[in-house]
């Protein structure tokens, strides 16, 4: 599900946030599973699939349930994404020296829980651009 929910999506810059927001993949929630297709439901793998999921750092909520269905008993995963652009900022005087800096980092690129970064510094010796890219296991 999106950042933010129907109640909270009333005020516009909800609204603007979801609009802006690639809500997480199915399969990056997938590859967290521990419970197989077809497989009988266990309460304590469902468990420990919900602090997986929620140890990516990428999710608002997780739950992790069971449903009946025609079928059966079924695994039932609900998550919600959380805010996942962070933005970087410092500025520092010394003297007549300056250093400052800008960056922003996405935990979530494009849904994928990829995690990219990008860093300016300006000091009075040297700038410094830095990127830099995680991309998790099982991609």
């Amino acid at each position: 599900e999106n950042v933010f929910d129907q109640a909270e999506s009333a005020y516009w810059l909800a609204r603007l946030a979801n609009s802006l927001h690639i809500v997480t993949r199915d399969y990056v929630v997938r590859r967290e599973l521990l419970v197989g297709e077809g497989a009988p439901y266990d309460s304590a793998t469902a468990a420990e699939t919900a602090r997986n999921l929620r140890k990516l750092g990428i999710f608002r909520e997780v739950a992790v349930d069971s449903a009946r269905t025609d079928s059966g008993l079924v695994q039932q995963v609900t998550t919600r994404d959380s805010w996942s652009t962070q933005v970087y900022v410092s500025f520092k005087s010394t003297g007549d020296q300056i250093t400052w800096g800008a960056g922003v980092t996405e935990k979530n690129l494009l849904g994928s829980h990829i995690k990219a970064s990008y860093r300016y510094t300006d000091d009075p010796d040297r700038s410094t651009s830095q990127f830099s890219a995680v991309v998790p296991r099982g991609y």
